[in-house]
């Protein structure tokens, strides 16, 4: 049996002997011998072509396609982007408008084609076929040029060689002397279509993007894109790429408002394809913040790609670094130990001291779930010396013996550290008493209102801006709808929501524990216990105030301790950054 090649090659040959029987293509005005039209039936991709199939149509095909078949079967530059072009502009089924230009011009052979760039030979007459066809200035323009006067004579019911369907049948009538004419375009596009090979045959597929942990704002970055294909398959080296950013979060430590911080629109990128990756040389935003990098795979000119012909890439959240920015993770060592890293993640130096001799300082802080123990210090140690770009130190120390929030941070001068956003985990305890690290997800109340976006679903459990300087504001939800193991913290929830006879002896609390984040600032952190009031389903949230918290950009952690139990639920943990003591917008509404 023949391969898919070699079919491909002999259909070309095949095609081509047709075309050299073919005279110039001309406006007849003889249809004898010609059969008539009589129908339409519907174009599918990837389905055979016949004269009657409709050529208004979207052809299914993607600029690239076009491209490696022309590379591969004629003389001709790419020109997908302008086939593709006169199928949005003029509705011609690009598939049909390819073959039609290959009978032409003899696959991009004659030297109308190659001389006058006119591959459809329009124009041309029996008598003077070179001398009376049109002369185009590019390959590019005959191919829009001729897409509208084929439209405009013969496929629209105002034209002047309308024969009331929109077929090959109907066109062939008055547009060329050979009765045959449709059936050999027709050929043409079928055997194209066998040759083609689209990215879902392939099994294209792409795996997670690959980013630095931190890439400095402003700054130009590498992406990695792994992909994958069924054996012997390759991504097309013509597909390009294209990235968006959209800000996440954009308040995490800092105390001043941002500027406006829109996400940016999509933005082609160089691209290198080498093995089975994909890189992609990208350029961060201008603002320091937590950004979704989305990347999209596009046709060869840059537009999309058929909507079932485009494999997804997943999106990935990045640290974007200010200029001195410190990036900081913690993990779990050898021996029971907890192991901070601070790296130098904004492509400048992290310096030793400040410039009025301030060390800079690596703290962690333990913020414990009971309530009883107040927060303390876990470790306090000097940078040392400086470090330079992307260079790292990492220091030990030993973790919490109960269930603890552990905070690590960067402290140090202003103007030394741009800003430092602390790593932050949840504590507990495993199998031989060694640490388990949960990494906790930190949000921005305020990020909502400054990037304009609605605010997220209420969780049962949220800390929020107070209305008053100096606190910090809880909400407690109850949510009857859901049965109580089905909600993170839900018995306690539930214990609120329940009948007070049902209840353990006490009172349902809330803890709220809080630590300064920024770089210049003391920790100096705070602790509250607050009782919650009855509710019923019918009451659906309270507020609760903690107050007496000193101003600025604070880590802000609610955790609630069921009635009867002195320690607050791991699971019921809740974070966020939260500015103290200044008139911040309520979620969802624009900044002044």
């Amino acid at each position: 049996m023949p391969s898919r090649t070699l079919c491909a090659a002999l259909a070309v040959l095949a095609a081509l002997t047709l075309a050299t029987s073919v005279a110039a293509p001309v406006e007849a005005r003889d249809p004898v011998r010609k059969a008539e039209p009589r129908r339409v039936t519907p174009y599918r991709p990837g389905r055979a072509m016949t004269p009657d199939t409709d050529i208004l149509s979207r052809s299914g095909y993607a600029a690239w396609m076009i491209d490696e078949y022309l590379a591969a079967n004629t003389p001709l530059p790419r020109l997908g982007h302008a086939f593709l072009e006169a199928e949005r502009r003029y509705g011609l089924n690009a598939r049909y408008f390819v073959a039609h230009a290959m009978l032409e011009s003899g696959f991009g052979g004659s030297d109308i084609a190659r001389f006058k760039r006119n591959l459809f030979g329009y124009g041309a007459a029996d008598r003077d076929p070179y001398g009376m066809a049109v002369a185009y200035r590019s390959h590019a323009a005959g191919v829009l040029a001729v897409a509208a006067r084929v439209r405009a004579r013969y496929l629209s019911p105002s034209g002047r060689w309308w024969r009331g369907f929109t077929t090959l049948r109907a066109v062939n009538r008055y547009y060329a002397s050979d009765p045959h004419w449709a059936d050999k375009i027709a050929s043409i596009a079928n055997s194209m279509d066998g040759w083609i090979v689209t990215l879902r045959e392939r099994r294209l597929r792409f795996g997670t993007p690959r980013v630095a942990a931190a890439i400095r704002a402003g700054g130009g970055a590498r992406v990695v894109v792994p992909w994958s294909a069924r054996r012997g398959a390759r991504l097309p080296t013509v597909v390009r790429f294209a990235v968006r950013w959209t800000p996440l979060a954009v308040v995490e430590a800092t105390a001043d408002d941002p500027a406006v911080s829109a996400g940016t629109g999509w933005t082609l990128v160089a691209r290198s394809i080498s093995g089975r990756t994909v890189r992609l040389s990208v350029r961060a935003p201008g603002q320091p913040g937590l950004w979704r990098l989305e990347v999209e795979a596009r046709d060869s000119d840059g537009r999309l790609l058929p909507a079932a012909d485009r494999p997804p890439v997943r999106s990935v959240a990045v640290r974007v670094a200010a200029p001195s920015e410190a990036a900081v993770r913690v993990e779990v060592g050898d021996g029971g130990f907890l192991e901070a890293t601070v790296v130098a993640a904004g492509g400048g130096t992290l310096p030793a001291t400040g410039p009025t001799g301030r060390a800079t300082v690596i703290e962690a802080w333990a913020l414990p779930l009971d309530a009883s123990k107040p927060a303390r210090r876990l470790l306090l140690t000097p940078l040392g010396r400086g470090l330079a770009s992307g260079k790292a130190r990492t220091v030990r120390f030993k973790a919490p013996g109960t269930p603890a929030v552990v905070v690590v941070r960067v402290a140090g001068e202003p103007g030394a550290l741009d800003r430092s956003v602390p790593a932050v985990a949840l504590v507990g305890r495993g199998r031989g008493n060694r640490p388990v690290l949960t990494p906790l997800s930190v949000t921005s109340p305020r990020d909502d209102a400054l990037l304009g976006r609605e605010a997220a679903e209420p969780d049962p459990l949220a800390p929020r801006p107070a209305d008053s300087s100096g606190a910090v504001a809880v909400m407690v939800a109850v949510d009857a709808t859901r049965p109580a193991d089905d909600e993170v913290g839900a018995d306690a929830i539930g214990a609120v929501a329940g009948e007070p006879e049902d209840r353990p002896a006490g009172p349902v609390r809330v803890l709220v524990r809080t630590l300064g984040v920024l770089p210049a600032a003391d920790a100096s952190p705070t602790g509250h216990l607050l009782p919650v009031p009855d509710l019923r389903p019918a009451d659906g949230s309270t507020s609760l105030l903690a107050d007496g918290i000193p101003e600025g950009v604070r880590l802000v952690v609610a955790a609630l301790v069921p009635a009867g139990a002195a320690d607050a639920k791991p699971d019921s943990v809740r974070a966020a950054w939260i500015v103290v003591g200044r008139a911040a917008a309520a979620p969802g509404t624009p900044a002044e």
